[in-house]
């Protein structure tokens, strides 16, 4: 009977409305900013395991996913294939109870995806804005967390298109159960679907490209090079979290781009002689 109510509660969670989902453009220049880390990666394993309740903190189920990196795509370049473990809030809790946070995503061994990353082992949900952080690569092709076709447009922007209730998208292990999300019918009511985008689905190597070229005009090789490496998590290890409280998102702003590049001899001495003169200026 429990083995039951676990499969129920589960599908009543993780429901969503694939077909109703909101679509758009994707800010692609905001993402690559904003991820202290992008890489290419498959799943190798998933495990669960509660937090400490010390100081304060909460009793929470929490997710592991341990993913082997088969490319760096913003990040330091030696972290290629390592192995990586994220950590996720939600996941199998005390008997038969599984929590699992809206917008999070869900994993298997063998996905292989392109993940933004940032705040592992700090942030409850370690991608970029979280189930938006996620691109699945499918059978060579790639699709957002959600099942939606990722297009490249005519303006060499990012958007998403149709949902394609693929296997991967629709069906999931968790803790040794299979369960399968439901695509949601049509409703008159509400608001029309979306206009599709015009433009090619993405083939993963070519958004891998895409991504990389944009890495590249922003961040030199030597900066890469001494870039910090991801934060490690072990389920093993007792772990604390704060406790939750709601956070309003903030909107991305698009700053035109700016390379970072390491300061040189001249600013360096530039920057000596200023302490020298104790913050006044410097007359070359």
């Amino acid at each position: 009977m429990r083995l039951f109510i676990f499969i129920i509660s589960i599908i009543a969670l993780c429901e969503p409305s694939f077909a109703h989902d909101k679509r758009g453009k994707y800010n692609i220049n905001a993402s690559v900013r904003g991820a202290e880390h992008i890489v290419l990666a498959q799943v190798t394993d998933v495990s669960y395991a509660m937090s400490k309740g010390d100081n304060n903190s909460e009793v929470l189920p929490h997710t592991f996913v341990t993913y082997q990196i088969l490319r760096v795509i913003k990040g330091n370049p030696r972290q290629a294939n390592d192995k990586i473990t994220l950590r996720f809030l939600g996941g199998r809790g005390n008997e038969a109870t599984f929590m699992h946070p809206s917008n999070y995503p869900l994993f298997d061994v063998g996905d292989q995806d392109v993940l933004f990353l940032r705040g592992n082992a700090r942030n409850a949900c370690p991608l970029l804005r979280c189930g938006e952080g996620r691109f699945r690569s499918i059978q060579g092709l790639l699709y957002s967390d959600k099942g939606h076709e990722v297009i490249q447009t005519k303006r060499q922007e990012v958007d998403f298109g149709k949902h394609q209730p693929l296997a991967d998208v629709m069906t999931h292990t968790v803790s040794k159960t299979t369960i399968y999300l439901k695509e949601a019918g049509r409703s008159s009511e509400g608001p029309p679907e979306a206009e599709l985008p015009v433009g090619t689905q993405f083939k993963t190597d070519a958004f891998i490209n895409f991504v990389n070229t944009k890495v590249r005009a922003l961040y030199p090789p030597e900066v890469l090079d001494k870039w910090p490496m991801i934060p490690a998590t072990d389920p093993r290890n007792p772990f604390v979290v704060k406790p939750l409280r709601d956070v309003r998102s903030r909107t991305v702003r698009d700053f035109p781009y700016k390379p970072v590049v390491p300061p040189t001899d001249a600013d360096r001495l530039e920057q000596q002689r200023y302490d020298q003169n104790q913050g006044n200026p410097v007359i070359k």
